[in-house]
């Protein structure tokens, strides 16, 4: 859960699988497995603050269409910083 403050990426994702833990099964574990290889791969990724950096404006997406086993619907997210601050982000199923 700690993750998911520098990592808006992955809120959806803990979130959904935070529902299941009083009554977890292996579809859960190996879901949890994979949000764990996605952070290993994505280690250099996240929200990083600085005071000196220039103003330029950045975006960030990612989508996810369909792997939902419950629902199949498609899940995206993306996000903007300005510098090195978080000026916006959303998720969406």
């Amino acid at each position: 859960m700690f993750l998911t403050n520098t990592r808006p990426d992955l809120q959806f994702s803990v979130s959904l699988v935070a529902r299941y833990m009083s009554d977890s099964s292996i579809i859960h574990l190996k879901e949890e497995k994979r949000i764990l290889r996605y952070v290993k791969g994505t280690t250099n990724y996240g929200i990083h603050y600085t005071c000196n950096s220039k103003l330029q404006l950045t975006s960030f997406s990612d989508s996810d269409w369909g792997s939902n086993f419950d629902d199949r619907e498609s899940i995206s997210g993306n996000c903007f910083s300005l510098g090195s601050g978080l000026i916006s982000w959303s998720s969406k199923k």
